[in-house]
């Protein structure tokens, strides 16, 4: 429950604090977590690929599709032959702004002056 300004307490999801939300668990709120294991032997090795995670502020509510942060993200992050552009063996430079670049884009396309939390992060995978 979360108290309200005229002292009346009403009944709200607070995401981050989902974990542990007894009230939640009566109404049918769940902390397992959906997950998929991917068989990577599967995967051609001689190509690349990428994790990407970004929050439904990124996403969901900005409306920017799945396909268009993975794409952006890949393309910032493909063909690390080029050495110039990586930091260290973790930090892309380029995957760096391509995250920035989303993560401003998601920003502006919000309809008003609050902002949900935006975060984005990717990996290259390696074998």
């Amino acid at each position: 429950a979360i108290p309200m300004e005229n002292g009346v307490s009403e009944m709200a999801l607070a995401m981050s604090r989902s974990f542990g939300d007894l009230d939640g668990e009566r109404v049918g709120l769940s902390v397992e977590p959906d997950t998929d294991v991917i068989d990577l032997s599967q995967f051609d090795k001689s190509k690349e690929y990428f994790v990407v995670a970004a929050t439904d502020g990124l996403i969901d509510f900005a409306q920017l599709t799945e396909e268009e942060v993975a794409t952006a993200m890949t393309r910032a992050m493909s063909g690390e032959e080029d050495q110039s552009h990586v930091r260290s063996r973790f930090v892309s430079a380029r995957g760096t702004k391509a995250a920035r670049e989303l993560i401003l884009k998601s920003s502006k396309m919000w309809s008003s002056k609050y902002r949900d939390d935006i975060s984005i992060v990717a990996h290259k995978i390696r074998f």
